[in-house]
């Protein structure tokens, strides 16, 4: 829980940039597990393939595939969570 608050803290400084329309490949496994702890909802959204508005709207259903924290008004996905959803459906 520790590395998880820290890594929390660490995202209001270290943001992800958002995917662009040039990023159409969805990531690999390979490619989420070199993500940092929490990621923004665009970047968890393209692991899932899906688009960002409907992204915040399973997340606002509390429906969104994976863990989502808030942080300073901000809605972050853990990585871990990511990966183990994707590992289990794999």
């Amino acid at each position: 829980m520790e590395n998880l608050l820290e890594a929390v803290r660490n995202a209001t400084t270290e943001v992800v940039p958002a995917p662009t329309r040039d990023d159409i490949r969805a990531p690999t496994l390979d490619d989420i597990r070199k993500w940092p702890a929490v990621v923004d909802v665009p970047r968890a959204c393209t692991a899932y393939q899906l688009s960002r508005s409907y992204g915040y709207e399973l997340i606002k259903s509390g429906q969104f595939p994976a863990k989502v924290i808030e942080a300073g008004g901000r809605k972050l996905v853990v990585t871990a969570s990511i990966i183990a959803a994707l590992s289990a459906s794999a």
